[in-house]
């Protein structure tokens, strides 16, 4: 027998929780997938590999991932016109094949008797 809110003693909530990895973090991965061609390699080499790859593919415009591009910008949130550059981010991030099980707290209503909890 499920539970119906707010009876939700034990009810696990499930998140797929990625984290950016910083430069001296360690993957490891096959050599056809790694941008350093290496079984093992920091997060700050593959970023740098990362880059020179965007650069060796004779992009025209590779200011995008070095100091930005001037442009300006005309946000929805109001302000006017804004000068400034625009720039291309890339970063590592690592998602975790086994979720985080996150445990929700008890919820009782007061007057309201106490749930019975399936034993299957």
């Amino acid at each position: 027998m499920a539970l119906d809110p707010p009876f939700c003693l034990s009810k696990e909530k499930i998140e797929m929780s990625a984290f950016e990895l910083n430069n001296e973090d360690v993957l490891l991965m096959y050599t056809s997938e790694s941008f350093t061609k290496d079984r093992t390699s920091r997060a700050g080499d593959m970023l740098e590999d990362v880059k020179d790859f965007f650069y060796s593919c004779n992009l025209p415009h590779k200011g995008w991932i070095d100091g930005g591009v001037e442009c300006e910008v005309l946000q929805t949130s109001g302000g006017g016109w804004q000068k400034g550059k625009v720039k291309l981010s890339i970063r590592i991030e690592f998602v975790p094949d086994e979720p985080e099980v996150l445990q929700q707290s008890a919820s009782i209503v007061p007057g309201e008797p106490m749930p019975q909890l399936d034993t299957e």
